[in-house]
């Protein structure tokens, strides 16, 4: 529920390296938990460390409860706490890649009963923004209702949100939250149809082999070989067994509701490290899917320019993930701390590693743990070179292909309709409100369209498909040929709009954004 952050930015889905070297010494995991469950005064830690061809070392330490004798073994299970997030983005972006949401449609078009205080941020709050703790909402704003033995629902939750006042901004700066995320768990419940846990059990376990892990938080507390949580208390010495009832669950299952054993988040991670590939034949997030979790979208301050706690120059949150920096290199990671335990993913894609620690105890321990135990592999491998005029070549061949493409004549379709109207009826003058006025005209029996502010402009729109035409200008190398759209009522041209034949195309052909209306022949 608590943050525990420090996270860090850049965020690009880089081009896949040669294979990582051999993970981490098995006796370094082993001296570092031994270290930890000593100078931090744990009950009990579980490691891992996971390479891109899923190698795993891991080491268990210490006891599922203070003053009983079972050990932590490589099936207890753990709440993930926050590191939920990831699975519930991750099943937003699966729902967007099936066509069932839009990243950056509003989030009243899905869930009309959403409402923030201020009606222009309500109409304006994106699929996008669920995922991003940027609403303007204050830190943990709504989180008294995910306090132990609320019997908030979803449902309410939603509706508290026109009620919580803003703290800044919307879209203004960073704040991290929980109840946005639990909004987006419903939001995946709502379009897709089944409840939360079958949706994590058949989306993400039982694909990956995530076997032993658990949706619910009562699933979890009804296993015997799971962790008691610990935490500190006014007068204790070190960590004490937590009140049962403070257990999280209810409501905030989708936020932090996940428990795993360190194994089996093992291979959450080496899916992620594979760029969304359970293995060579089986994709689970395509890679822009992936590139779309890991791109910042929210800055985070690092407090000064260079973080020597954490070795971090940047850092930002993406969808479901902090990204950012250590020694250089690209980190993708996230905490979660509830009130009696913690954990930490740290994920290193260009190198093909990641770590994960897990406490149960409301402890730093299982960030300094994962932070530790990166630091020491990414100094055992020497800095990345590349040969940036040999890349840069062999992608301007590439690029040959889709340059002739941009530039080729598009055909109509076979099954293309004639025009709805004599080619005279599209003839006259438009105007759009920022481009100004462009000419529709007939020349030799063909039309025309010259567009204002440059003569390169001016060319003959050839007939596409009914009301659709094809502008093609006769300089070929500006490669900006566009569909024209027509607007045809009761046989009259209104207008038209236009949209870049290539997907290619340069971007600052923004021809999406003009919109003409007839304005007198």
């Amino acid at each position: 529920m608590k943050p525990l952050f420090a996270l860090a930015a850049l965020a690009l889905v880089l081009p896949r390296p040669a294979a990582a070297e051999a993970p981490i010494d098995p006796a370094v995991v082993e001296a570092t938990g031994a270290r930890a469950m000593g100078e931090l005064d744990l009950v009990g830690l579980t490691v891992a460390v996971v390479d891109r061809d899923g190698n795993v070392t891991q080491r268990q330490f210490g006891l599922r409860e203070r003053g009983k004798p079972g050990k932590i073994d490589a099936d207890t299970l753990f709440p993930i706490e926050s590191l939920t997030k990831a699975f519930t983005a991750a099943g937003i972006g699966l729902l967007v890649e099936r066509g069932k949401l839009d990243w950056d449609k509003p989030v009243v078009e899905y869930m009309p009963e959403f409402e923030m205080s201020d009606p222009w941020v309500t109409q304006h709050f994106t699929v996008r923004d669920l995922l991003t703790h940027r609403s303007g909402l204050s830190l943990g704003a709504g989180d008294l209702l995910l306090a132990p033995g609320s019997d908030a629902t979803p449902k309410d939750i939603i509706a508290s949100l026109r009620t919580i006042p803003p703290a800044t901004g919307f879209r203004d700066s960073y704040a991290y939250d929980n109840v946005l995320y639990i909004l987006a768990g419903a939001l995946i419940e709502r379009v897709d149809g089944r409840s939360w846990g079958d949706f994590i059990r058949q989306e993400f376990f039982q694909p990956i082999g995530m076997t032993r892990c658990t949706a619910l938080p009562e699933e979890r507390l009804r296993k015997a070989n799971r962790i008691t949580e610990h935490g500190p208390f006014p007068g204790s010495h070190g960590h004490e067994v937590l009140h049962p009832e403070m257990y999280l669950g209810g409501a905030f299952t989708f936020a932090g509701g996940i428990g795993c054993p360190v194994g089996d988040l093992a291979k959450w991670a080496h899916m992620w490290l594979n760029n969304g590939a359970i293995d060579a034949g089986h994709r689970l997030l395509k890679e822009d899917t992936v590139k779309q979790l890991w791109t910042v979208v929210t800055p985070i301050s690092t407090g000064i320019a260079f973080d020597g706690a954490t070795q971090t120059h940047l850092s930002g949150y993406a969808l479901g993930w902090g990204v950012g920096d250590m020694l250089g290199r690209l980190i993708v990671s996230h905490s979660g701390g509830s009130y009696g335990a913690t954990s930490f993913i740290m994920l290193a894609p260009e190198e093909g590693l990641a770590t994960i620690a897990m406490t149960n105890a409301y402890s730093g321990a299982s960030s300094a743990v994962a932070r530790q135990l990166m630091q020491d592999m990414l100094l055992a491998r020497p800095l990345p070179s590349h040969d940036y005029l040999a890349d840069t070549g062999k992608r301007w061949k590439e690029a040959q292909a889709s340059i002739a493409a941009i530039a080729a004549s598009v055909a109509p379709p076979s099954d293309a309709t004639p025009p709805p109207a004599a080619l005279s009826a599209f003839t006259g003058t438009f105007h759009d409100p920022w481009f100004g006025k462009a000419t529709v005209s007939l020349r030799g029996g063909r039309l025309f369209l010259d567009l204002p502010h440059s003569d390169l402009l001016d060319g003959p729109l050839a007939p596409y498909d009914g009301a659709r035409f094809v502008a093609q200008w006769p300089e070929r190398r500006l490669m900006a040929d566009a569909y024209v759209d027509f607007s045809v009522e009761n046989g009259k041209v209104t207008g038209f709009t236009m949209s870049p034949v290539s997907k290619e195309t340069d971007f600052s052909w923004d021809f999406k954004d003009l919109h003409f209306t007839r304005s007198g022949k």
